[in-house]
């Protein structure tokens, strides 16, 4: 485990980037949905963390403010993305 660490820690340090943004796939629903589609899933999500990377923390610093981030987004992922599309009044595409 050390030396996965030991390796993001070298990795981001030569990164010339200064944001990093990691997805994950997160089951958002404990039970099947009925859509009023009539459609059934279990909302598989994605759950996106946008980081900025600050070259003056330290590397521990950032893996607590990631990990604290990511805690926050799966809280709050229980929301499919089609009900937040609806909410937010924005159209569905496929571009």
């Amino acid at each position: 485990m050390k030396s996965k660490v030991n390796y993001w820690r070298s990795e981001l340090a030569r990164s010339p980037q200064a944001l990093l943004l990691l997805a994950f796939s997160i089951s958002g629903a404990r039970k099947p949905v009925l859509r009023p589609s009539g459609s059934m899933d279990m909302d598989l999500n994605l759950l996106p963390l946008r980081l900025r990377l600050n070259r003056s923390q330290q590397f521990q610093e950032a893996l607590t403010d990631t990990r604290r981030k990511a805690y926050g987004g799966v809280a709050n992922s229980d929301l499919p993305f089609d009900v937040l599309l609806d909410k937010l009044h924005v159209p569905w595409s496929t571009l």
